[in-house]
């Protein structure tokens, strides 16, 4: 019986510590910021999924991006609707694949987040089969005092973009 109990306990702190792993990977903004929206989607390598954005002036936004290990580094642009034009605002390939970015909003706008999962490879091994890719999205209104504080390394989607 105590070895039975032994085992429960050691599978529960497995458990726990495999989850909490899970959670400290998964980087989320600070509390200033409202959640805007979060999605799951399922995916294989060498797809890709596209979500339409639409951003409102004056705001800082967060996105978030994380998946399965076997799908490899996620990819994910942010991108103008333009149909004729779709400029690239930011790719997070150029930034050794961070999931997380904030930007600030100077317009109302609509944008594309485009999310595209590593190529399969003929030698791949791994699992085909699709795996969960969750992206968070958040939002904080920018004060008066902030309008002229937001740093220099942020991303700043512009009147035209």
């Amino acid at each position: 019986m105590k070895n039975f109990i032994s085992i429960i306990i050691a599978a529960l702190l497995f458990a726990g510590s495999s989850f909490a792993q899970n959670t400290e990977q998964y980087v989320k903004p600070d509390k200033d910021f409202i959640r805007s929206g979060s999605r799951t989607v399922r995916m294989r390598k060498g797809e890709s999924y596209q979500l339409n954005l639409k951003l409102k002036k004056d705001r800082i936004y967060y996105i978030s991006v994380r998946g399965g290990k076997s799908l490899g580094n996620l990819q994910y642009k942010i991108k103008s609707k333009d149909a004729d034009n779709q400029e690239i605002m930011y790719d997070n390939s150029a930034y050794e694949f961070k999931a997380y970015n904030t930007f600030y909003s100077e317009t109302s706008t609509q944008l594309c987040l485009e999310i595209t999962t590593e190529p399969a490879c003929c030698l791949d091994t791994g699992k085909k089969q699709k795996e969960e890719i969750e992206f968070y999205i958040a939002y904080k209104k920018v004060k008066r005092h902030e309008k002229t504080t937001t740093p220099p390394t942020m991303l700043t989607i512009a009147a035209g973009n």
